[in-house]
């Protein structure tokens, strides 16, 4: 598992940059026996960082917990559900349109003919929620 702290930015249990506003999830027992969903990092420094979890308060912990629960960043929607490739989304404002790419700083999203690329803080934005959460992940003509 990655570095977790350096000089240039706080790191993940895999080496991704932490910043604020983004959201990671846990990946080790510790953190799946908790049922954890992907939560916002609000704040992190080199001995600490806090996290607000959906419908929780926001809790603040030390810096060896990000290896102690695998925390990863990830991309979720509006509503803190995970963003994977192919999967078909919406805005706030009704466009459609499908994840052509995912990675954990940012989506790519194919709408009426345009390829746009969106990090975290533009995804809140714009409302982009998974369209149908049933449906994992659908074919798209044209996508690739």
């Amino acid at each position: 598992m990655g570095n977790l702290f350096d000089a240039a930015k706080p790191k993940d249990a895999y080496g991704n940059d932490l910043e604020a506003e983004c959201f990671v999830e846990p990946t080790t027992q510790h953190g799946r026996e908790w049922g954890w969903k992907p939560a916002k990092l609000i704040s992190i420094d080199p001995n600490s960082f806090s996290v607000q979890f959906d419908n929780w308060s926001t809790l603040t912990y030390d810096i060896t917990a990000i290896s102690f629960y695998g925390l990863r960043r990830v991309i979720v929607d509006k509503f803190g559900r995970n963003i994977k490739a192919q999967m078909k989304v919406k805005t706030s404002n009704g466009a459609t349109g499908y994840v052509t790419m995912c990675n954990e700083k940012d989506a790519q999203f194919f709408f009426h003919g345009t390829i746009r690329l969106y990090r975290q803080p533009d995804i809140m934005k714009y409302g982009i929620v998974i369209d149908n959460v049933e449906t994992k992940a659908r074919a798209c003509v044209g996508c690739t």
